[in-house]
């Protein structure tokens, strides 16, 4: 394919001038083909780095990079190496690493109930890996700011707990887990970086402050960085990615020359001409398909369709639709389910109706700790949209259960990283991946009301370009009218099988009864 006004761009000038570079590439503009080829300019006697996002795109590139000198990996192998050269054989990984500080951290804190405990071997951890992403102190106040800027819903206990766990962390030397592997390089003076000319890093916005100081330590004193991403799809600041990360990325060694990537060959036409109500600079390319963008209905799901959501509670009422019918998908993001049993187990709550008495009593201290703090509106703050999601969605599951550890199993069962049939998914957790029909469930609830923030704001408008990008023919929107109409089908469809219509009717498919 004939490269583009906008690649060709690129290659001039990473050629003729020694600036860094920053490219801002619009969702499926071909920006691991510009990579490529910039590699095939890098001067023989040049060291170089390609630090990609995912294992997946390391496999990509490697069988299509013809630079075999060029070393590509992730920024995590990166660190994981620097570390095993100066421990060596000593050291091992620990994913669980958190976990056990926080259990070794809790025995000085023996008046926390124990059915509590579950809470903290879920909250704890996170505010770990959020410290270490963002080089926070290990003072109450950092801790705090560090709550305040996340959302989290914790209190005074909380923050001591996490300051022992955080003591205890950074002195075990001889395990590592998946944050040390950048942050244990960033911050251990005895740990030397190996040095490079050259420096690419793809998904430039997703990166967190500590992987900045990471890349920074990476480059010789006179090395290049080319930084390649899209400010509008970053939609990660709430997990520890810096919301300013794709400027200040691109700024870290120097003024970057900044150049655009703007023709999307991944989406046809009419996908590109929705996603321009958001991103004006997205184009499509000179042959692509027409494609088609309807508002629409559930009732035309297909296998290997994919739903989209910014919310989970209409995706598990659509995951419980299906499972009804017999049609098989998941909810991807199997941490969202260990982050909902985190807060059942938060309860101590042993029945249905002792949960939901326990859940009021979240919400209400909650609402007293926003108070307490002088938030104007505690009821809009997104502290309260964390909760109050994961409490819809238990309540909306309880219906299906009767017991507390049946709703825990069904939980289990609903999210999961391996998907099979169609797939059901937030948003965030779709980010990187495409499929030719794409449903995009209640856009009209984006943005949320909870997001307060500059920063909050602006990614929630991204949401919507995500979501519409992931769509490479055929996008259909399903508004919050329409999604109403399929539940009170799915009730109806409810009658008919208690009924046993199917068992006597073999012909009539699910949808005709809609």
């Amino acid at each position: 394919m004939k490269p583009s006004r906008y690649q060709t761009t690129i290659y001039k000038v990473f050629q003729k001038t020694k600036k860094d570079i920053n490219i801002s590439a619009v969702a499926g503009s071909g920006k691991t083909t510009v990579l490529l080829e910039l590699l095939n300019y890098i001067p023989n006697d040049a060291s170089s780095l390609f630090l990609a996002f995912n294992n997946s795109i390391i496999d990509e590139l490697k069988e299509r990079n013809k630079r075999r000198d060029v070393e590509i990996m992730t920024i995590h192998s990166c660190g994981w190496r620097s570390i095993l050269s100066r421990y060596g054989g000593r050291v091992k990984m620990n994913p669980n690493k958190g976990i056990a500080k926080t259990e070794r951290a809790l025995k000085g804190f023996e008046d926390i109930p124990e059915q509590k405990r579950g809470w903290y071997y879920f909250i704890i951890p996170k505010i770990l890996d959020l410290m270490r992403c963002n080089l926070c102190e290990n003072t109450e106040e950092a801790i705090n700011e560090l709550s305040e800027h996340y959302d989290l819903n914790i209190g005074e206990t909380e923050v001591k707990v996490a300051m022992k766990a955080f003591e205890l962390l950074i002195k075990d030397k001889g395990q590592f887990d998946f944050m040390d592997m950048i942050y244990v390089p960033v911050t251990d003076p005895s740990i030397r970086f190996r040095k490079y000319d050259y420096v690419f890093c793809d998904e430039s916005q997703d990166f967190s402050i500590c992987q900045h100081q990471f890349i920074k330590n990476c480059l010789n004193r006179k090395g290049r960085l080319v930084t390649v991403g899209d400010k509008r799809q970053a939609i990660y600041g709430f997990a520890g990615a810096d919301a300013e990360s794709y400027e200040r990325l691109a700024n870290i060694n120097g003024q970057a020359i900044k150049l655009p990537l703007s023709v999307s060959y991944r989406c046809a036409v009419n996908i590109v001409k929705e996603a321009q109500r958001i991103v004006p600079e997205i184009s499509y390319a000179p042959n692509a398909e027409e494609g088609t963008v309807k508002d629409g209905s559930l009732t035309e799901i297909e296998q290997g369709d994919w739903i989209l959501c910014r919310n989970l509670k209409p995706l598990v009422q659509t995951y419980l639709w299906l499972m009804k019918n017999k049609i098989k998908s998941k909810i991807r993001g199997k941490e969202i389910g260990e982050g909902i049993l985190g807060l059942i187990s938060k309860t101590g709550a042993k029945t249905i109706n002792g949960l939901f008495s326990m859940l009021e009593v979240e919400k209400n201290n909650l609402l007293r700790k926003l108070e307490k703090r002088g938030v104007r509106k505690p009821s809009l703050h997104p502290k309260m949209e964390v909760l109050q999601q994961k409490i819809e969605v238990i309540e909306c599951l309880c219906e299906e259960v009767e017991s507390v550890a049946e709703l825990k199993k069904l939980i289990d069962n609903i999210f999961s990283d391996d998907i099979k049939g169609i797939m059901l998914s937030t948003i965030h957790k779709a980010k990187g991946l495409e499929n030719e029909r794409v449903f995009f469930l209640l856009p009209d609830i984006i943005p949320s009301k909870y997001a307060t923030q500059p920063w909050q704001i602006e990614q929630e408008m991204n949401l919507k370009y995500v979501a519409t990008t992931r769509a490479k023919h055929t996008l259909i929107k399903v508004y919050s009218s329409t999604f109403l109409e399929v539940r009170l089908c799915y009730e109806s469809l409810c009658y008919y099988l208690q009924n046993n219509l199917f068992s006597q009717r073999k012909d009539i498919h699910w949808t005709t009864l809609c």
